[in-house]
């Protein structure tokens, strides 16, 4: 089973994120500094500014964690974001993350708030192309392995620049 967090084996919570697989154009993600497009359910994030960023809301439980992925299709200057401040032209969310490479990058994340904000940018007058963005509840954490086929990277985030796993 692919969605599966070990230790306690317990199955993930279902999506969170509004068309994270981009089918419906950019239904459900607002724009920070940003032009946003879709083409072949891909989203395209082009860079108008400082910290530009498509982002969405996801309603989350204090205290509950959270296994949060995004797949980036291409390109050099990409970032994710996430946590309770809305992305603002400043930052992408207090934990970003830059994504190097084209793959899929999973976090694992303790909700603060009600609302978490999860962005997806790219800086530097580039535009950035991303394929898919999940956001599960992972009830019973325990380590995670092997989250699917596609996940090389895992991080667990405790604390401010406290990364732990790749």
């Amino acid at each position: 089973n692919s969605n599966v967090v070990i230790n306690k084996t317990t199955t993930l919570g279902s999506e969170l994120v509004t068309n994270g697989d981009f089918t419906q154009w950019v239904t459900g993600w607002s724009e920070s500094n940003a032009s946003l497009s879709v083409v072949n359910d891909q989203m395209i994030v082009a860079d108008d500014g400082l910290f530009s960023a498509g982002y969405q809301a996801v309603t989350t439980v204090i205290g509950n964690t959270y296994i949060i992925s995004v797949n980036r299709a291409s390109s050099w200057n990409s970032d994710f974001g996430y946590g309770s401040q809305i992305p603002d032209g400043t930052k992408y969310g207090e934990y970003s993350e830059h994504i190097a490479n084209s793959e899929t990058y999973t976090f694992l994340y303790t909700a603060t708030s009600i609302v978490t904000y999860i962005a997806i940018g790219s800086r530097s007058g580039s535009s950035a192309t991303y394929n898919n963005v999940s956001f599960k509840q992972a009830d019973g954490y325990g380590s995670a392995r092997n989250l699917s086929a596609s996940a090389t990277n895992f991080y667990e985030y405790k604390k401010a620049f406290d990364w732990i796993g790749t």
